[in-house]
């Protein structure tokens, strides 16, 4: 997949990622607790523009892990995101911000994964699609 092009001539007008550019901006969380979550699907015809993440994972009980993922039209594995392994009783978080942002093409989706009852994952993104 090529990058975004840029729409501005003078790309020193601004830094980083523009949040919503000739787009739809997409701001969407999910909490999971033993079970596999879609945060988002991208609809036909779209490209999702990924330029923010984070992942909580509060560990219960047992050892266990919490994942954040895209995944394909199949669906299967296209791109970890995140990954979380703790032992009972730890709290973990993490975020991104990528330079570039991620280019998620349509029909593929964002999940987030954690299995065993008492562990619970809450996840969120940020980006656009255009």
């Amino acid at each position: 997949m090529a990058l975004m092009k840029y729409r501005e001539g003078n790309r020193v007008k601004w830094q980083g990622s523009r949040p919503a550019h000739n787009g739809e901006q997409v701001l969407e969380q999910a909490s999971v607790n033993n079970a596999t979550g879609i945060l988002y699907t991208v609809p036909v015809g779209k490209i999702l523009y990924l330029v923010h993440w984070w992942h909580g994972f509060y560990v219960g009980g047992v050892n266990g892990d919490s994942n954040m993922a895209i995944y394909d039209e199949v669906p299967a594995l296209y791109r970890w995101i995140s990954y979380l392994t703790g032992i009972a009783g730890q709290s973990l978080n993490f975020s991104s911000s990528p330079f570039i942002p991620i280019e998620v093409p349509a029909d593929y989706s964002i999940r987030a994964t954690n299995a065993a009852a008492t562990h619970w994952t809450r996840c969120g993104i940020f980006g656009w699609v255009e």
